[in-house]
């Protein structure tokens, strides 16, 4: 919104970081740890660890109202399955490979 007050345009500016950097304290990890988990998964274990973690950690939450605690398992589970279908992929995949390698009378390299 612009001001022609150059005092108002900067109060605004203020106010709008002030809320961006509330805005974005708010939605960091409880623990910064989960992030570099979950960018090692590779098979379908490492899927259910971090369900585990996660599991434990949306039950340690206070003061969240079930649809809350509903919302928040889903979102997990939507991500969890979304994971194991694309481990699916890449195994699928590496098969796929290795057939055409043997088809085409070349060497398998998995």
């Amino acid at each position: 919104m612009p001001y022609k007050d150059p005092e108002k345009a900067r109060a605004a500016k203020r106010e709008w970081a002030r809320l961006n950097r509330a805005r974005r304290t708010r939605r960091t990890l409880s623990n910064p740890g989960a992030v570099s988990s979950l960018l090692r998964i590779r098979t379908a274990q490492d899927v259910l660890h971090v369900l585990e973690q996660t599991l434990v950690e949306v039950q340690a939450l206070q003061g969240l109202t079930p649809s809350e605690t509903m919302a928040k398992a889903r979102t997990v589970a939507t991500v969890a399955l979304t994971v194991l279908k694309c481990l699916e992929v890449g195994s699928l995949e590496n098969r796929l490979a290795a057939l055409e390698a043997i088809a085409n009378g070349g060497e398998v390299t998995c």
